[in-house]
């Protein structure tokens, strides 16, 4: 059921749910969400992987992720903003997943769909 989680997630090939050896970057180029177990591989995530990739580890309760450069969460945990209700805050949040889907959208189709405007 892990493939639930990954936008167009209709191709499961792209969620290993329980991989037993180490990752790589082939693994990195095939899947987008991975089920490791630490008890067949030392190591499980090597540290040259590590930078390209979020690990959420049940068993210590760390989340583990690449530096985030952006203005989305920015906006949403601001705590100089004060909000009249919950309702506002709640609306706030909408907004801002709102754009963040338009510039999906917008690249998606300016981009991938057409190649000869790069």
């Amino acid at each position: 059921m892990l493939w639930l989680f990954v936008p167009g997630h209709s191709s499961r090939q792209q969620v290993t749910a329980w991989q037993t050896t180490c990752l790589g970057f082939v693994d990195l180029a095939r899947v987008k969400l991975v089920g490791i177990s630490r008890k067949d591989c030392k190591n499980p995530v090597p540290s040259f992987v590590r930078r390209y990739v979020t690990i959420f580890d049940c068993d210590k309760e760390t989340l583990l992720s690449p530096h985030y450069d952006g203005s989305f969460v920015n906006s949403i945990v601001n705590r100089n903003r004060e909000w009249k209700s919950e309702a506002a805050y709640v609306a706030h949040i909408h907004s801002v997943f709102l754009e963040i889907a338009q510039k999906a959208y917008l690249f998606y189709h300016a981009f991938l769909l057409n190649p000869s405007l790069e």
